[in-house]
């Protein structure tokens, strides 16, 4: 036998006399992982406990020590422009203020209002609107407009209070503000706080000539002078004070030219009346009186002083004439020639001319101007030139009626 043989025999004798044990070591291994393991985790461990308690003391102190979330009680909103709204908890104290257009931004960013109550707010926020100009003796109406009919009282007397300490005489809007569609349209629409949406929406409701294009433009001040006519009632709506007029010629000066336009003086009418209102796109003084037993309403343009409309009424006509000169009778009871004579012989005025040239002209800037009362035809006329516009005016009005007889 080689020797390669014999090695052969003696590997193969010494693997049938050795068992395989490999798969029952594997085996032990396996069960001494598992045996390591569950000992170790009965074995308790205290920084994992230790870390989760003080976590769970932490947020419970958090929990106890915050305060809690303030929930908002009522909004108040102001508008002179600017737009402003300040928002109240049930104890009457400031949640936030919030400017509300560009120019409400600007009043509020450098204030604190934090703990302050609702008077203190208020006293703050008009004490910086006439600081900053926006309150003036020009423009010193404000709109209010509560979210909480419940405090709508007590909120104009808190106004009051406030105006009493800033020694400003102030006039003042409240409302209540109503769940109105129109309204919040409006607003969005034309870019304008949803109160004054809201009022604009009530006088529109109360006058229906009034246009939305034209009451937007206005300032607040303007629609509070609107209410002052008595037609102008809004329901709900609380009024203190009187709006100003100082950008207008005022009544005194409105009713002097009304009467000059027919020749009467102020002890010679009666049943006088007056009003402010919007019309040709203009705030406006309406004169009413009683001449010669004839009533008459006479528009007054509250800026410039030009007649807009003259009215007058007896038993048998009514008349009306415009600045551009139009002009046609009404028989009420079917008789009369149609001549339109108004008021013959008393004339409108050397002034009044003038303004019904020049307003149909629409000169707000004019030189060279000459008047000369004339007779054309037998009736006494205004002849009437000036330049305006590069342009040479020339006018012949009519100086009993003021209707515009030529125009070049």
């Amino acid at each position: 036998m080689t020797p390669e043989k014999i090695k052969e025999k003696i590997s193969r004798t010494v693997q049938k006399i050795t068992p395989d044990i490999s798969e029952q070591i594997i085996l032990d291994a396996r069960k001494n992982a598992y045996k390591s393991k569950k000992e170790k985790a009965g074995v308790f461990s205290w920084k994992p406990a230790l870390v989760f308690a003080m976590s769970c003391l932490l947020l419970v102190t958090m929990i106890v020590t915050r305060p809690p979330t303030k929930v908002a009680a009522a909004t108040i909103a102001l508008d002179v422009n600017p737009s402003i709204e300040v928002t109240l908890d049930d104890d009457g104290k400031v949640i936030e203020v919030v400017g509300k257009n560009e120019e409400g931004i600007l009043v509020v960013k450098d204030i604190d209002f934090t703990g302050l109550t609702a008077e203190d707010a208020l006293k703050v926020l008009v004490k910086a609107l006439i600081k900053k100009g926006y309150l003036n003796d020009s423009a010193n109406s404000i709109l209010v407009t509560v979210d909480n009919e419940d405090i709508t009282d007590s909120v104009l007397e808190l106004m009051e209070k406030v105006l009493a300490v800033c020694d400003f005489q102030c006039s003042v809007l409240c409302q209540n503000l109503k769940n109105n569609p129109e309204s919040t349209a409006l607003a969005e629409k034309y870019a304008i706080s949803i109160g004054k949406a809201q009022l604009i929406t009530e006088l529109i409701r109360l006058d229906d000539t009034y246009l939305i294009e034209d009451l937007v433009r206005l300032s607040v001040n303007e629609l509070n002078l609107l209410l002052g006519n008595s037609e102008n009632t809004v329901p709900g709506l609380k009024r203190m004070g009187r709006a100003s007029e100082k950008e207008y010629i005022g009544e005194e000066e409105a009713k002097e030219i009304a009467l000059a336009s027919i020749g009467a003086t102020e002890d010679e009418v009666s049943d006088y009346t007056y009003e402010i209102d919007y019309r040709h796109r203009n705030i406006v003084y309406v004169i009413k009186f009683v001449y010669n037993n004839t009533e008459y309403m006479v528009m007054v343009n509250g800026t410039s002083g030009t007649i807009l409309e003259c009215e007058q009424e007896n038993k048998e006509y009514k008349y009306q004439y415009n600045s551009d000169g139009s002009k046609g009778p009404h028989n009420d009871n079917g008789s009369g020639n149609g001549s339109g004579n108004v008021n013959k012989g008393t004339g409108i005025g050397k002034e009044n001319a003038k303004r019904i040239a020049l307003s149909h002209a629409n000169a707000n800037e004019y030189r060279n101007y000459r008047s000369e009362l004339c007779n054309q035809d037998g009736r006494l006329v205004y002849c009437i030139e000036f330049e305006a516009d590069n342009r040479e005016r020339k006018y012949v009005i009519d100086a009993s009626t003021g209707e515009i007889i030529e125009d070049k």
